[in-house]
This record gives structure tokens, sequence and C-alpha cells, in this order.
């Protein structure tokens, strides 16, 4: 059996799949591992954010389970990384690793940034 790692994001998002973006957002998440009793415990998990697409990526806190996704200022955020609505995107990724394997699993454009 190949050593599969996913991850499911459950952002609280409107049926847009928008998000406030003037306000921490605390994006409960969860693995899914083939084979888990052989590859034992998750080590060394962080959880990343993006605005810029994937361009650059910085670290966010995780508490009980969930990403704590700092806000963004959409003012802050270049042009071409705006819909024709005016909103952003995050994109999320996981990395960790586990006896077995490492895994990186992302979702770019994982939700929208809210435009006011």
């Amino acid at each position: 059996m190949l050593p599969l790692t996913s991850v499911r994001f459950r952002p609280a998002v409107d049926e847009w799949s928008r998000a406030s973006h003037n306000q921490v957002l605390a994006v409960p998440f969860a693995l899914q591992r083939t084979d888990e009793h052989r590859r034992g415990g998750v080590r060394d998990l962080t959880v990343e954010s993006s605005f810029d697409g994937g361009t650059t990526w910085a670290g966010v806190p995780v508490v009980k389970g969930r990403a704590l996704v700092p806000r963004s200022d959409l003012a802050t955020l270049p042009a071409g990384r705006l819909d024709r609505n005016g909103h952003g995107y995050v994109s999320l990724r996981v990395r960790g690793a586990d006896r077995v394997s490492s895994f990186e699993p992302t979702a770019r454009k994982a939700y929208k940034l809210k435009a006011s």
C-alpha cells in the first residue's frame, strides 16, 4: 500500500466560498492517511498560508486542529492577485512527516477573501 496523505480544510465561508478579510480565521483541518499503524505518528507538522497564489508562504499557528490564518488587508495585495470583483484568495498547505514518508498537500485558492 502506498503511503498517501491528504488534508481536508473546512474554513467557515459563505455560499460563495468567501471569508472576511479583516479577521483571523480558525480553519479546521484533518489529515487522512493510508496504513496509519505502520507509518506511526505524524511529526514536524506545520500549516502555511499564502495570499499571493503560492509565491510566498508563511507559517500559521495551529491550535486544537485549527489553523489560525491571519487577516490580510486586500489593499496590500497586488492587483493581479484579486479577481474582477476585488476578492483575494488564500492558499493553504500542510507539511509533515512520519516514519515512512513526508507530505506536503496544498490547497490553491482554498477560499476567497471577501471584498468590503
